[in-house]
């Protein structure tokens, strides 16, 4: 009968990979943070929302949002910069066809 001999190289190679999974780095969580600040412009015939933020995470973009209560939010493109205002589309009343009211801004964040 033949003996089962072990072989160092399967004992070196089994404890490699040992070590390799736990030095190897966790996935970061990706968290979006940002200092930001919106806020409605009445002017005179229509309304618009302008944001900014003083600060963006490296993994984040911003977008201004104007919230239209019964109607289609309004929004501005992406955005990386900080402490530039960024504006959205404007919102008008359409005479007699009710397109909603424009109740609030705000910022969206989102990964980059």
């Amino acid at each position: 009968m033949k003996e089962k001999v072990w072989k160092p190289w399967l004992l070196i190679a089994v404890s490699l990979c040992f070590v390799a999974l736990f030095l190897s780095p966790l996935p970061q969580a990706e968290a979006l943070s940002g200092n930001c600040t919106a806020h409605l412009v009445n002017s005179v015939g229509y309304t618009h929302a302008t944001g900014m933020c003083r600060s963006l995470g490296s993994d984040t973009k911003a977008q201004t949002v104007m919230v239209v209560a019964g109607g289609v939010d309004r929004t501005g493109g992406w955005w990386t910069d900080t402490n530039k205002w960024h504006n959205t589309g404007a919102w008008t009343n359409n005479g007699g066809v009710f397109n909603g009211w424009p109740t609030a801004a705000k910022v969206n964040l989102g990964l980059r």
